[in-house]
């Protein structure tokens, strides 16, 4: 004869069991939880601006131009100061920082370490990126916390083209 190890309630006329009840009021619990806690893009905007960032990163177009078009705030930086524009800068997708600076981004915005955007795409050898922020207004003689300046960093990673860009806008 097999024992059952279940004790049952009898509510409303049905048969359930503790293991079963006990195991819905948790799942009714945990569902009300979430749905009482506003989403962060409710509350602080962060998910939208990281997003950005993310889209910068990647290269994403439609992405980087749907989002600052739903009113993003393009010059939002991170816990270290990275900004949608230094991230772009950084891997070269010139595309995406002509859209970031069209709308408005700081051309010289620096992130935790000082770093600028001209600082860096003139490391990486970005030399698009380089012109594009020249043209745009970029700090030629900007410094970072190493009191390294973008026509340092193109000189030790032997970056001609870079370096003579930066000099003939005045770099020293």
């Amino acid at each position: 004869m097999a024992m059952n190890h279940y004790v049952m309630l009898k509510l409303s006329g049905r048969s359930f069991s503790i293991v079963s009840l006990v195991s819905w009021i948790a799942f009714v619990t945990v569902n009300l939880i979430f749905l009482a806690v506003p989403p962060l893009s409710e509350t602080q905007g962060f998910p939208k601006s990281f997003s950005l960032m993310e889209a910068a990163q990647k290269g994403n177009k439609k992405e980087v131009e749907k989002l600052l078009a739903q009113g993003t705030n393009v010059d939002f930086q991170d816990e270290y100061g990275d900004s949608a524009l230094l991230s772009a800068s950084r891997r070269g997708f010139v595309e995406i920082v002509k859209i970031l600076l069209d709308a408005g981004a700081q051309v010289n915005l620096t992130d935790s370490d000082g770093g600028t955007p001209l600082i860096e795409s003139s490391k990486m050898g970005h030399a698009d990126v380089v012109k594009l922020l020249l043209s745009r207004g970029a700090d030629v003689s900007a410094k970072d916390k190493d009191n390294e300046t973008a026509i340092s960093y193109a000189t030790q990673n032997d970056l001609k083209e870079i370096t003579e860009i930066l000099i003939k806008h005045g770099a020293q």
